[in-house]
This record gives C-alpha cells, structure tokens and sequence, in this order.
C-alpha cells in the first residue's frame, strides 16, 4: 500500500524540479520597466537618467544612462535564473565586449559628445607563434602561425551610445585562438588574442576619451571592458 504513496511522491518532486526548470529558461515577453530598472542597479547613483532601452535579443538588453555627474554609462541586462539581472554596469568610457548565451558577440559603448568620437577603430591581434602537434602520437609536425590583426571600423552615429554586432570573422578567429590557448605555443605568450581599441574624430584623428569618475561591475562572463590601444599600435 506504501508504494503508490512513494511513486506519487517521486512524481510530484519530479514535476515540481520540471516546472522550476521550466519557468526559469521562459523568457517574459516585457522588460523591467524604467521605474523597475532604476531600482535594480548593480552600481548605486541616485542621479540616473536612462536614455534608450535596447533590445539585444529575447535573453538580453542594452541599457545606456546618464547620471547627475555628467558621466556618461552602459548596462547589460540579462535573464537568467528566472530574473532579470543586470551582469554588467560601469561608466568608465570606451569598448566592451558583451557575449550573448548565443554565443554571439557585440561591441558597445556611450561616450560624452564633446571628446568628438566619430568612429572606433576595433582590432584583434594575435600573437606569432610555433605550435608542434602529433597525429598518430609518433610523427611531431610543426605549424607557424604569423602575427596577425584584424581591424574593424566603427561608427558611433547620431547618438552617444551603440552597440553592433562583430561579424562571424571575429569569433571564428576568436574560437580558434581559444582552442589553441595562450600556452599551446613554444613562444612564451600572456594571451592567445587581444581586443583592443581606438577613439577617431571626423578627420580622422586619434581623439582622447575622457574616462569618468565612476565604477564598473561585471558579473558571470557576459561583459569585458576592453582596453585602448597605445597610438603607435593602430592606426587607420
């Protein structure tokens, strides 16, 4: 008599864990609202005025933002255990990196209109190195890969902030480089790849990007704050 009360019990553990499971990969068709967001910062400023709602895709939002000190910001927002949680906050200026649950990859940014930014100037470089490798355990080949950069331009358009998709090129290089690893080679390496970034006015000039007082949080690995590029390392 006890087994059918046992196999009920199971059943309905079962159900309840399908159901949580269910629920948390449902994405709402609604968005936080503006009142919602403004409570559920990760950085706390009292002075936050949102310029744009974003929608990346169904699991993800770029939100932009003033604050009362003329910083100039950007959010991520993404659902994940069954809420929406902002992964990614900071109004340091320049490039991030936002990598979807897709596994697509996109460049953002809000930058204050008076540093002149008309255009970034993206790269991917990838260290020169050998690599020995061995089909059938006995025979060792060696392969050369060159020192090699990829380089992307940017516009910012009408407004002072963005965010683009990187084409398929980027991450098929990315995706390779990773497999690889930083220490697969025989030359010594700190990365495998390496974003980097520059700022250009409308002549075409390097232009500084002033960096605002502020913080950055970063949480799980949606976001990277990419770094700049020294002059003499990229050009147009």
């Amino acid at each position: 008599m006890r087994k059918p009360y046992l196999f009920a019990g199971i059943f309905s553990v079962v159900l309840a864990i399908s159901a949580y499971f269910v629920y948390e990969q449902m994405v709402p068709d609604d968005f936080l609202t503006e009142e919602e967001l403004l409570k559920n910062f990760s950085l706390v400023e009292q002075d936050r005025t949102i310029q744009n709602v974003m929608k990346v895709d169904d699991r993800t939002y770029f939100v932009p933002y003033t604050t009362g000190n003329q910083s100039y910001g950007t959010s991520i927002w993404v659902w994940t255990n069954g809420d929406w949680q902002n992964v990614g906050d900071g109004t340091t200026e320049g490039l991030s990196l936002l990598k979807t649950d897709s596994g697509e990859e996109y460049v953002y940014w809000n930058v204050r209109p008076e540093n002149g930014v008309n255009h970034w100037s993206l790269s991917m470089k990838f260290d020169r190195n050998y690599l020995f490798y061995s089909l059938d355990g006995m025979e060792q080949q060696e392969i050369y890969y060159p020192e090699t950069e990829i380089v992307e331009l940017i516009e910012v358009g009408d407004t002072s902030y963005g965010i683009t998709m990187l084409s398929d090129k980027w991450r098929t290089f990315a995706d390779i480089s990773s497999e690889l690893g930083a220490d697969a080679g025989i030359l010594p390496s700190t990365h495998s790849f390496l974003y980097e970034w520059q700022a250009f006015d409308q002549d075409g000039n390097i232009t500084s990007v002033i960096e605002a007082s502020g913080g950055s949080y970063m949480s799980g690995s949606y976001v990277t704050t990419l770094p700049q590029a020294f002059e003499d390392e990229l050009e147009e």
